[in-house]
């Protein structure tokens, strides 16, 4: 699976003042907003200054024709005329007067003022903000009353967000600033200017049928909110907002928001204090903030559990529903067990008695507790007893399969680099290790009973292999421990599903058989057949499936598919487990090479940033180095060079300077000596590299064709074409090691042909077999590739081959100009050779094109 790619250059991060809500650029912003109403003269007079927000200010004014008070909401001066702000604020508007709720203020009327910009109308509420409340309140002396009117606050928001999810309706910017009490109890969620229409999940359907998901009359298709960028407010933002998740942002994120507005009300401050940006998004992705009762000792522990509960970082394991926490909160407020918190035997007791005072007293309470501990324990003795059967079964199948591994660890694999076994001038490599033990399994006999232990054995062999970069050996043992496991378990069970997806992945990442593809569908299709589509292990076969098509050019195609298992596994396992990660990669992977480095730029960074939390992750060099790797789209080479060397010595220090992330982030040096045009030391670079893996790795592995490529480009870079023409020679026979020509004879021709010294006609073949060596994929816009095409077109144009000749040079000077660090003798000879063969052509008015 390709794991480099080439991004567009860093960005600096944004800095926004943590206490004001921040918003991400979006595609389309040119678009003019195209929202359905009539625009009419104000009739709203005496417009005085009440507030002031990210993009809108609002009015208290009076209506002339009601004559009554009203708030009326306008856009800023500096965005009146701005496309992107007019959509912004008419999807507000919109979305707050379909919201028919008390907890949302009721709109009266949409309006174009006197800039000629939209404005609305809606009912001014007086009074103050809940975060106003919340200060108050912490700052005079603890009043349970006043304690309680702040939940019962908090449990009419709720409410009202419940009813907004069911309107398939996100508000995106939950802060006690965005909730407005009023002086006769009114609770008032306000600004949905960040609302966005999501959908309804399966269950609102099912119990409000009649409610129907808003869909804004507004046009909002054209301007969806960039992937990667930051909406809402630093101190109160999801982990999947700060990432910019948006294809997982959805109601799960509301409810974290409500988890940090209950976060204020316990403590009095927010759940992320103020700070740069780039800090305060690593540490919101990490869940790093203090526990409520950190802050306040005396914040009752359900109602802590209840917190934390809203605000847990995977999304899965928050509640269910905006509804949901408001129920947790009436039920502690009535002394009832939150579902956030399993309370303890006392407690249960406690309450027992509290609601049955005239039946407890002195020894009857004792008793009572009594019988309630005996049945308890009954109970759970009873289910015990029933369950240990099954656990005997398998405790004794586990250990067999300890003492197996351990036997073969120690017996088998250990033993042979026993100088005892072996000649003492024999040095022997993890690789030959593993091989001689690996053989030792094919004759044991003792597994022929044992096909469960076997098939364990299996996995950790290709497990070991596959991290050796041995694909053909890793694979053997998968398949292996897949058809064992199917007989005993059956084709549907979880450890076969595993397994096999295990020996599709080395299949898919190797390119091992040419219907890996094929395969991987189908390993998909029975992971969600058997355990449904929000599995892990159904995540993890899409992702399988995504990276195959990348490898084979269809990063497009594969963007979707990555996308959706990046989103169950964030659900299920969380942003920073390990797969959840890999798959980000892969996703960044398919963006840069399909083009949007941008996009691809964002998720690498945030990557970086969950990896950074375990400063020895394998993966943490490989992380860093494709950093680097979207500075070389701008020809950032210096930039790229830092990040390099960084993780380099990441990477020696955690892996060791062959492992495969290392391996790339030496490469990634390479490149970026190459693009300063310090040759001799890209050379060494690139040399040292492809010593390491062909070491490690069969000729016809991708990583060595790789390799390969590298020298050959930066031989061709110096119109070294008898060099260069050598690795390209390699690069052939490894696809083709069957092939009857010597490497020094094909490189011989090869150079001939490159420099003219070969008649066309027998230069075009050979040409042709270079090209397609050199399609293994490297990144967007590899220059070799695009040379050698250009080379290619120029040899069917001398032959008289007009018109295949003519898509070939013109996409490969197109491609030469778009390659990365191309010289400049490269660009201006392929758009030469574009002219020279209309000029073969007599076709005068494209050869002015191209001179």
């Amino acid at each position: 699976m390709p794991s480099e790619i080439t991004p567009s250059p860093k960005t600096a991060p944004i800095d926004p003042p943590p206490s004001e809500t921040i918003t991400g650029q979006s595609f389309g912003s040119d678009n003019p907003p195209t929202a359905s109403y009539h625009p009419h003269a104000s009739p709203y007079v005496d417009l005085h200054p009440h507030a002031r927000g990210g993009i809108g200010e609002v009015f208290r004014a009076t209506d002339a024709v009601l004559n009554r008070t009203v708030a009326v909401k306008r856009l800023q001066n500096n965005r009146a005329t701005d496309a992107e702000s007019r959509r912004r604020f008419l999807v507000e508007a919109e979305i707050t007067a379909r919201l028919e709720h008390p907890g949302v203020v009721p709109v009266h009327s949409l309006f174009t003022d006197d800039r000629g910009a939209p404005a609305y109308a809606m009912r001014f509420v007086q009074g103050p903000t809940l975060g106003d409340a919340i200060k108050e309140f912490h700052a005079g002396t603890p009043d349970p009353v006043a304690f309680r009117r702040l939940l019962q606050s908090f449990i009419l928001v709720c409410q009202t967000v419940a009813y907004a999810h069911t309107r398939g309706v996100i508000h995106r910017d939950l802060k006690p600033q965005n909730i407005l009490l009023g002086k006769f109890g009114e609770t008032l969620v306000v600004d949905w200017g960040l609302a966005k229409v999501v959908g309804r999940p399966e269950e609102s359907r099912a119990e409000t049928p009649m409610e129907t998901t808003l869909v804004p009359n507004t046009d909002g298709t054209g301007s969806e909110t960039a992937m990667g960028s930051a909406v809402g407010t630093p101190s109160y933002m999801s982990p999947e907002q700060a990432a910019g998740r948006w294809d997982v942002v959805t109601q799960p994120s509301d409810i974290y928001g409500l988890g940090a507005v209950l976060y204020t009300i316990l403590t009095g401050r927010a759940p992320l204090e103020k700070g740069n940006w780039p800090e305060m998004q690593q540490r919101i992705q990490q869940g790093d903030f203090p526990r409520p009762r950190q802050i306040k000792p005396d914040v009752p522990i359900a109602l802590e559990a209840v917190c934390l509960k809203a605000m847990a970082l995977v999304p899965s394991n928050r509640y269910p529903s905006a509804e949901s926490v408001a129920e947790d909160i009436e039920h502690w407020l009535a002394d009832e067990p939150v579902v956030a918190l399993r309370d303890g035997f006392v407690t249960k007791v406690r309450r027992w008695s509290k609601r049955n005072r005239t039946l407890v007293s002195g020894a009857v309470a004792l008793l009572v507790t009594g019988l309630i501990a005996a049945g308890i324990a009954l109970g759970v003795l009873g289910k015990k007893n029933r369950e240990i059967d099954h656990q005997r079964q398998v405790a004794e199948t586990s250990q067999r399969k300890s003492e197996a591994i351990n036997r073969f660890l120690i017996d088998d694999l250990l033993r042979q680099a026993d100088p005892a076994n072996n000649s003492v001038r024999e040095k022997m490599t993890v690789r030959q290790l593993l091989d001689k033990a690996a053989a030792r399994i094919e004759v044991e006999s003792s597994l022929s009973t044992q096909p469960e232990v076997e098939a364990e054995l299996r996995s950790v062999l290709g497990r070991a292999f596959e991290n050796l970069g041995a694909s053909e050996q890793a694979a053997q043992h998968y398949f292996r421990a897949w058809k064992l496991r199917e007989s005993l378990l059956g084709p549907n069970h979880l450890e076969t599903l595993t397994t096999r997806n295990e020996y599709v992945y080395v299949l898919v990442d190797a390119d091992l058989d040419p219907q890996s593809l094929t395969l991987a569908r189908e390993a998909n299709l029975a992971c969600t057949s058997a355990l449904g589509e929000e599995h892990p292990e159904t995540a993890r076969s899409l992702a399988t499936l995504g990276s195959g098509m990348i490898s084979s050019g269809d990063s497009v195609g594969a963007e979707p598919i990555l996308r959706r298992s990046s989103s169950i596994l964030y659900s299920s396992l969380g942003p920073n487990h390990r797969q959840t990660l890999d798959v980000d990669n892969s996703l960044a992977v398919a963006l840069g090479t399909s083009g949007r480095a941008a996009e691809a730029e964002t998720i690498l960074n945030s990557i970086v940033i969950r990896r950074r939390k375990n400063p020895r992750d394998p993966d943490l060099a490989l992380a860093i180095g494709n950093q680097g790797y979207t500075l070389l789209m701008l020809n950032k080479f210096r930039e790229a060079e830092i990040l390099a060397n960084e993780a380099v010595i990441i990477g020696n220090a955690s892996v060791g300077p062959t492992a495969p992330g290392t391996l790339q982030a030496r490469g990634l040096q390479g490149y970026a000596y190459e693009g300063q045009q310090r040759w001799e030391e890209a050379e060494k670079v690139f040399l040292s590299v492809l010593e390491d893996r062909s070491r490690a790795l069969q000729p016809s592995s991708f990583d060595v064709q790789r390799s390969l490529g590298f020298l050959a480009r930066v031989h061709a870079k110096q119109k070294r074409w008898s060099e260069s023409s050598f690795y390209i020679a390699r690069l052939i026979l490894a696809q083709k090691p069957n092939a009857d020509r010597k490497t020094d004879a094909l490189s011989a021709d090869l150079a001939a042909a490159l420099a003219g010294k070969m008649d066309p006609k027998l230069a075009e073949p050979i040409l042709q077999e270079a090209m397609t060596a050199v399609k293994i994929p490297l990144w967007p816009g590899d220059w070799l590739r695009a040379e050698l095409a250009s080379h290619y077109g120029n040899t069917l144009r001398q032959i008289g081959d007009f018109e295949r000749a003519k898509p070939i040079l013109e996409s490969a000077a197109s491609d030469v100009a778009k390659s990365v660090g191309p010289p400049a003798w490269s660009i201006a000879t392929s758009r030469k050779r574009v002219a020279d063969l209309y000029i073969a052509w007599n076709k005068p008015d494209e050869v002015a094109k191209w001179k």
